[in-house]
């Protein structure tokens, strides 16, 4: 009888950051007294917005943007979020139209007129960041019809060897619409 087995996964990023965190590692089980890192630089999150699309289909806005680390030590992604900064009423209107649209997304969220913010990372879960790695996120947004939403896609982030201190990426702010359908 074999008995289950749990095996945590953690990844090279993660496994990387520990030992670049405990020096004595390195010294113990690496044949050199120093371990270089890839590039030697601070961590550059950079967050860029790739597309916007009312989708009337679905009903939704679907926004893309990525998330990269273009430096050279590891960054940890403490909370991506999106800053709404005005909400206006709208009477803009858009004809419906009939064809096959694919469904991919990953994170949906409600828009409410109400709320300046919403999460958009798991609060529980961490994303490590080594020097070229980049992710891609697609929201879908929805929201009451006759609003637009100005707003902003946000990352706060740390380099591992320096947690407290914070640091914040954010887009230029877009705007999102929702209109009405006759």
């Amino acid at each position: 009888i074999i008995n289950a087995l749990k095996i945590d996964y953690w990844g090279e990023t993660k496994l990387l950051s520990l030992i670049l965190k405990n020096k004595h590692l390195i010294n113990q089980f690496f044949k050199t007294s120093t371990f270089i890192d890839t590039a030697g630089s601070d961590p550059n999150i950079n967050l860029n917005i790739y597309s916007s699309n009312w989708d009337q289909h679905n009903d939704c806005v679907f926004l893309s943007f990525t998330v990269s680390n273009t430096g050279g030590k590891i960054a940890l992604i403490d909370d991506i979020y999106i800053d709404v900064h005005n909400v206006f009423k709208s009477n803009e209107f858009e004809s419906r139209w009939i064809g096959a649209v694919m469904k991919e997304y990953n994170i949906r969220l409600e828009l409410t007129a109400q709320a300046k913010r919403y999460q958009v990372q798991d609060i529980n879960k961490k994303w490590y960041y080594k020097n070229g790695d980049i992710d891609g996120f697609k929201l879908k947004l929805t929201s009451q019809k006759g609003y637009l939403y100005k707003l902003s896609i946000c990352v706060k982030w740390h380099d591992v060897e320096s947690p407290n201190e914070l640091k914040e990426e954010k887009t230029e702010p877009i705007v999102i619409r929702f209109p009405l359908i006759k």
